[in-house]
């Protein structure tokens, strides 16, 4: 019995040493290996058709079960066209939980991200078989999740849609846990301009387990709108969303450009030069629709 005891032991010592030598040391050269990228981007390119490329990519562990993924640069490409690509890439996840099937999602950025839309969605996936769901959960409550600056295109028969976003940020602070954004859309059609406007300026954030809207404000064109309002996990929502002197002219832009409805440029064609205000002021709940406009002048 006794030489059975020392035998678990001393197997147990082993088993623990050989998954610390793993876990400190294996796994991080395996990651970073030419052989390894090698695998990925197969399997990319399986799947997806198109070409991964791995820069500088980087896996490091630490005594309290702290895995950090870095890379340099990630690139998807097809045809020669980069789809989507994001520089200095940063995953941080924490494995204190794994027994309880937990992954804490520390911290997951990059700091310049571009997406090209049109291309992305010539990327097809080859139907697999079906899996089931992973037991193991990814939990994001406490997660800095960041991009400090992005591009990403869209382009229609008629549209061009640029989209430029800097220091979008979800902050690791909680109730509340601030969502931080300013993005430029930029949508060029016909000669003509249209820009939206969205920054938060800490107008927009997440308290217990509800996001908020309070007193959160974006600009169409030169147009303010006003939005308060509410919106939590079991789905009923609270959002009110007004103006005042809102140009007429934006509607036609917004129409011109065929974006909110199809052909609907032809909505207001008869109407030349037309300008004017108008207010507005609408309340949607998961229950209703109501709301007033009033028009200034035309």
């Amino acid at each position: 019995m006794k030489k059975l005891l020392k035998l678990g032991i001393i197997l147990s010592i082993v088993i623990t040493v050989l998954v610390a030598v793993s876990y400190f040391f294996i796994v991080p050269k395996i990651v970073s290996s030419p052989e390894f990228i090698e695998f990925i981007q197969n399997n990319v390119k399986k799947s997806l058709g198109a070409n991964l490329i791995l820069d500088k990519p980087v896996l490091l562990t630490s005594p309290k079960l702290l895995v950090d993924f870095k890379a340099k640069s990630v690139v998807l490409e097809k045809d020669g066209e980069t789809l989507l690509s994001a520089e200095n890439l940063h995953c941080n996840l924490s494995l204190k939980k794994i027994l309880l099937k937990q992954i804490i999602l520390n911290k997951f950025g990059a700091d310049d991200v571009f997406a090209d839309v049109n291309q992305l969605q010539t990327i097809s996936l080859k139907e697999q078989k079906e899996s089931k769901p992973s037991p193991v959960k990814v939990k994001f409550a406490d997660s800095v999740l960041y991009i400090k600056k992005c591009l990403v295109l869209y382009k229609t028969d008629d549209v061009l849609i640029k989209l430029f976003a800097h220091n979008l940020e979800i902050t690791k602070d909680r109730n509340p846990k601030h969502v931080h954004f300013s993005v430029l859309t930029d949508i060029e059609f016909d000669k003509q301009r249209f820009r939206l406007l969205f920054k938060d300026f800490d107008t927009v954030y997440f308290k217990n387990k509800t996001l908020y809207l309070d007193n959160f404000r974006f600009i169409v064109d030169k147009s303010m709108v006003n939005v308060n309002g509410y919106l939590n996990e079991n789905g009923k929502y609270d959002i009110n969303v007004k103006s005042d002197k809102f140009n007429i002219k934006n509607v036609k832009s917004a129409l011109d450009s065929n974006l909110i409805i199809p052909n609907g440029r032809e909505v207001l064609a008869c109407f030349k030069d037309l300008g004017g205000d108008f207010d507005f002021n609408f309340n949607l709940t998961n229950k209703d629709l109501n709301g007033s406009v009033k028009v200034n002048k035309i």
